[in-house]
């Protein structure tokens, strides 16, 4: 699909000059000075107590080299996919025939806060959704299958929080971009970093003080937006914990605390980033309700042939709990076991990986047993799940740490949206592990495009 194919250069010690790490002699001098001024440029921009398990450590100034056809792939595939989850959640609660809420059911009170929300949007107290779509973070697997290479996949798209790794992207971005503009050369940074940063800013109202609610869990760059807020504006967004919300503590819920029904709506009224947003588009059954979707949408004019085609191209098959396609899966898996091998279990609300399941770590029985238990689309805490079909991804030959060398892994990609604007293409990510995540050891690296 793409004359040139995605590597990873070398910016030389001589202006103007970079070089293709696969097929270039790796000076290892030259890697760990590269890695010290990376390091030095990221703290410039934000102290160190502020990244997350010094995450900086985790950057690789080494940048991946996309192409302009790379870039319009991830646009067409963004274009489509902000027009069928628009169209998807508007219709939630008045498409009596789509069935969302019996083919992608919630928890009882999750349901009665979104149909509250419905109802507020129309007495004209809250926008429609598509004028609030809120932040995401869309991550997919680059595959070369029969008809394209290096085809991106989106496999879920993360939206719980409204930072998910935003600011990593900025500064590290920010830190490549202004070594390149020292140069003469005809390679730019394929992301502005004040367009991620500003996309940020644009979700709140820099008039009104702005309040961070934030549970256990600690967050990869929410103390760095704090920072970022700070030095931008001169105001300091403040932590809010759950127990300032007389929150109780309730071993039942599986997500963490529930919330009195009314303090949770009065926040749903002032959040930035939706509840529709958290509650549906994160959930990893979105993915599937798309893909279920797409033909009506193109047979309604939602969707053009391309848009659509984009759609089934671009998002991993995600097989829903209750679904036919479910039953199509345990009958195939009967005749043949085997087919376990090309399948994951993802949960439907997690993330950084925390969850997955590869198939092919299951025996026959179990994987049998596993299905089994999804046949109700019914939500059951710590059970529900979705089937997705394993991806191969393509390998690249990369040197993410000096003291390591050259390795041969698969990039994660990702790429930022606010309330449906594309921000641009965020970092990658590669390990050697099944599951690649920062938190867990892996590397990210920003990009550049030629001008």
């Amino acid at each position: 699909m793409h004359a040139q194919e995605l590597v990873q250069i070398q910016l030389g010690a001589v202006k103007d000059d970079s070089v293709h790490l696969a097929a270039h002699h790796i000076d290892f001098d030259t890697l760990f000075r590269e890695e010290e001024a990376y390091r030095s440029g990221l703290l410039d921009l934000c102290p160190e107590h502020l990244w997350h398990n010094g995450s900086y450590l985790a950057g690789c100034p080494r940048p991946i080299l996309v192409s302009k056809s790379h870039q319009q792939q991830m646009e067409y595939l963004h274009e489509a996919l902000v027009i069928s989850i628009i169209d998807i959640v508007q219709r939630w609660w008045t498409d009596k025939g789509a069935c969302f809420p019996k083919r992608m059911p919630l928890e009882p009170e999750e349901e009665e806060l979104l149909r509250w929300i419905e109802n507020q949007v129309s007495l004209g107290n809250m926008a429609t959704f598509s004028d609030r779509l809120g932040s995401w973070r869309p991550d997919f697997l680059v595959e070369d299958d029969a008809e394209f290479k290096e085809n991106y996949r989106i496999t879920e798209i993360n939206a719980r929080f409204s930072f998910n790794g935003f600011v990593h992207e900025a500064y590290g971005q920010d830190v490549l971009n202004k070594t390149l503009e020292s140069w003469s050369g005809v390679l730019v940074g394929a992301t502005d970093a004040n367009e991620i940063l500003n996309g940020l800013f644009d979700l709140f109202r820099q008039d009104r003080p702005l309040h961070l609610l934030k549970g256990a869990e600690p967050g990869i760059d929410i103390h760095m937006f704090i920072k970022a807020v700070e030095s931008r504006f001169g105001i300091r967004p403040r932590l809010i914990t759950p127990q300032l919300l007389r929150l109780l503590p309730d071993s039942r819920i599986e997500h963490g605390y529930p919330m009195d029904p009314e303090i949770l709506r009065q926040v749903s009224l002032r959040c930035f980033n939706d509840m529709r947003t958290i509650l549906l588009v994160h959930d990893k059954r979105m993915l599937g309700i798309i893909k279920q979707e797409v033909p009506g949408m193109l047979g309604r004019g939602v969707l053009n042939d391309a848009q659509a085609a984009a759609l089934n191209r671009g998002i991993v098959e995600t097989i829903l709990p209750g679904s036919p396609e479910l039953n199509d899966l345990i009958n195939a898996s009967v005749a043949a076991p085997q087919m376990r091998f090309g399948y994951i279990l993802k949960p439907t609300r997690s993330g950084k990986g925390d969850g997955i399941v590869f198939g092919d770590d299951l025996g026959r029985d179990e994987w049998m047993s596993t299905l089994k238990a999804l046949v109700s689309s019914k939500v059951v805490p710590g059970v529900t799940c979705v089937v997705q079909r394993r991806i191969v991804p393509r390998e690249y030959d990369l040197v993410l740490k000096a003291a390591v060398g050259r390795v041969r892994y698969p990039l994660v990609g990702t790429y930022h949206v606010t309330n449906g604007k594309l921000l641009g293409l965020g970092t990658w990510r590669a390990s050697g592990g099944r599951i690649v995540a920062v938190c867990s050891g892996g590397s990210w690296i920003c990009s550049v495009i030629e001008k």
